[in-house]
Order: structure tokens, then C-alpha cells, then sequence
């Protein structure tokens, strides 16, 4: 699985900063949708053609995600998602994530 924008081995070193913390407000439905895409490494751009809607719509889903989860970037977001099983994905980052 193709996770752009970071370093080899940062993605375990994020993980190990992100506490495994209970999530006040569940994501929607449509907030998954579009981290599982981040996951992927889709930009926003991509994930609005994608979905059908405007790229304004993906950065304010990805705004309240980042809120919900109490993370300071999308990567972030990703980790603390599995982290706290509301996202699950499969492949080579997941074995990370799990680790």
C-alpha cells in the first residue's frame, strides 16, 4: 500500500506518539470513507473527483476528522483512527499499525 508524504519508518514513530485514546465522537460514515482514501495516499483533489463532490467538502471533512481524533495532521488522523479500530485497513501499513 502506497503511503505518500512520509519517511521511511516515520509512520512507526507516529504511531508510537498516538495514544490509543477513546474518541468522544464517533466519525460519520463519510469522514471514514474519505481517511480510508487518505490511507491510500489520495490527495483531496483526487478524492473529490472520486466521490463527486468539491475538494472544499473533502477539506472540511478532513478538518473534523482531524478535530474528532485530536490529530495535527492526516497522517496523524490515519494512525489514531486503527488506533482506536474505527478504521481498518489492509497491506504492509497495516502491519505497522499493529505492531
Amino acid at each position: 500500500m502506497m503511503c505518500t508524504g512520509l519517511e521511511e519508518g516515520s509512520v512507526i514513530t507516529l504511531l508510537d506518539a498516538v495514544a490509543a485514546e477513546p474518541v468522544e465522537e464517533p466519525l460519520t460514515p463519510r469522514e471514514l470513507e474519505i481517511l480510508a482514501m487518505v490511507s491510500e495516499g489520495l490527495t483531496s483533489k483526487r478524492i473529490a473527483r472520486r466521490l463527486g463532490i468539491a475538494f472544499s467538502t473533502v477539506r472540511t471533512h478532513l478538518e473534523r476528522t482531524r478535530s474528532k481524533l485530536g490529530a495535527r495532521s492526516r497522517a496523524e488522523a490515519v494512525a489514531r483512527a486503527v488506533r482506536t479500530g474505527q478504521l481498518q485497513i489492509d497491506g504492509e501499513l497495516a502491519e505497522h499499525m499493529t505492531r
